[in-house]
């Protein structure tokens, strides 16, 4: 009986599903643990934690995946970003546009990124919690322009419809130690130690 109904076309299991092939994260315990064997190329991927827990330095081999197809844009930081320092690292500047819009046309600016054919990658930093409607726009534009959005939260939201969401839960001097708290098609993790080098500030306070 279970297995006539098994055999039905209409009937959906799970192990049927696969994620399309993601970005490389550049660590291979982290791509094990995410739709697709790395970032998802098509939705919004939150990470939550504070600005400067090396948030940036974790996505440095997604951004300089990006650069070869687009400029990577980075909106509404809250604190300053370092020229010099991401360069160090791998970064064409000329490819980094640093965009900074009021809060009530952050979502315009948001976008409008997502739609422009320059744009190859999303950072976005909202100065406040974003509605399900507006996470949803977005997770249509990534999903239609077939590029990711990285937005960045203090704290998670039960609004968001996003693919994978990542808590940065502590930060030392050779690495930092995350959680996967959601990812889309696979279970979520328990905490994920990540050596990153270096584990620098590419964030300054504004003065």
């Amino acid at each position: 009986m279970i297995e006539q109904l098994l055999n039905q076309p209409n009937i959906w299991q799970g192990r049927h599903y696969q994620s399309p092939e993601g970005i490389d994260s550049g660590h291979p315990t982290l791509n094990n643990a995410l739709p697709g064997n790395g970032w998802p190329r098509d939705g919004i991927i939150e990470i939550v934690s504070t600005p400067g827990m090396g948030e940036v330095s974790l996505l440095l081999p997604a951004l300089r995946h990006a650069q070869g197809q687009g400029h990577v844009i980075f909106l509404s930081v809250p604190w300053q970003l370092h020229g010099p320092k991401l360069a160090e690292q791998g970064l064409d500047l000329n490819q980094v546009l640093s965009v900074n819009a009021p809060m009530e046309q952050q979502q315009w600016s948001a976008e409008q990124s997502l739609k422009s054919a320059a744009c190859s990658a999303l950072l976005f930093w909202p100065s406040k919690a974003l509605t399900f409607t507006a996470y949803r726009r977005l997770q249509i534009l990534c999903h239609e322009r077939q590029k990711p959005c990285f937005l960045f939260m203090r704290q998670a939201s039960k609004e968001s419809p996003c693919s994978v969401r990542v808590a940065i839960t502590h930060r030392t001097a050779h690495g930092i130690e995350l959680q996967i708290l959601k990812s889309r098609g696979t279970w979520a993790n328990p905490n994920i130690s990540l050596p990153l080098n270096p584990v620098t500030s590419f964030l300054y306070p504004v003065q």
